[in-house]
Parts: C-alpha cells; structure tokens; sequence
C-alpha cells in the first residue's frame, strides 16, 4: 500500500499529477489557487482524494481496462455514508 500526498498552489502541478489519465483540467475564476491530492495505490487499484480551493471541471477518459467514478460533493456539506457524518 502507497499513500501519496501532494499540496500545492500550482494548478497545472495538480493537473501533472495525472500522467496516465487522459484528462483536462479547466479552473473558473481567478484568484490564488490552492489543492491537494490524496493518492492511495493497492496494487491494481487507485484511490484518490482531489481537493481545490476554486472551481474546477476536469474531463477525459479512464485507463483503457480501468472503472472510474467521480463523485462530487459540496465543500459545506459533508457527504452521507462518510465514517464522521
């Protein structure tokens, strides 16, 4: 198991962090730019954390072979089912 954390105010550093997905990122708005991922590798299986201070769409494709969810949740609410809530 692999946990990797990145912390930056670099949006297209947090873009890079995805090398292997075919995705866009888009951030809306201007102002300073702060976010951090939460990577967790399992073996074939990776779990990630994306969290920004600003408005952002991100597109693309997964892996080819690969599932991919994205849920999104608002940053004032937490989300149901989350240990916590």
């Amino acid at each position: 198991m692999l946990l990797q954390t990145l912390r930056t105010r670099d949006f297209d550093e947090l873009a890079a962090a995805f090398p292997r997905w075919n995705l866009r990122f888009r951030q809306f708005g201007r102002g300073p730019f702060r976010g951090q991922l939460q990577l967790l590798q399992l073996g074939g299986i990776q779990v990630f954390r994306v969290a920004v201070n600003r408005m952002i769409r991100i597109e693309g494709w997964p892996l080819p072979a690969a599932l991919a969810a994205f849920p999104s949740w608002p940053r004032t609410k937490t989300p149901s089912g989350v240990a916590g809530a």
